[in-house]
């Protein structure tokens, strides 16, 4: 297994990571949402991010900030393109 090879690994396994926490995060206190209707929508957030991490989805805007938007790794995402990796 080559450096790169390597590096790709340990970036797929942070990403994996990262939604697993935001999944614990958001299911601890149900993100506030309190009534069965609300709870349906939680569940589908839930899955949203599972899948997202299933797929190593490095692609998605997961944070907001200064109309810059972030993937799941804080890295800045161009806007209608791709994803700008800084490792």
């Amino acid at each position: 297994m080559t450096d790169e090879q390597i590096k790709q690994l340990k970036r797929e396994k942070l990403i994996m990571q990262k939604y697993f926490q935001m999944i614990i995060d958001i299911g601890f206190d149900y993100d506030g949402y309190n009534d069965s209707e609300n709870l349906k929508k939680l569940i589908d957030e839930l899955v949203t991010y599972a899948v997202y991490g299933r797929d190593i989805d490095d692609t998605k805007t997961m944070y907001v900030n200064d109309d810059k938007e972030y993937n799941i790794l804080m890295e800045e995402i161009k806007v209608g393109g791709d994803n700008v990796k800084d490792n």
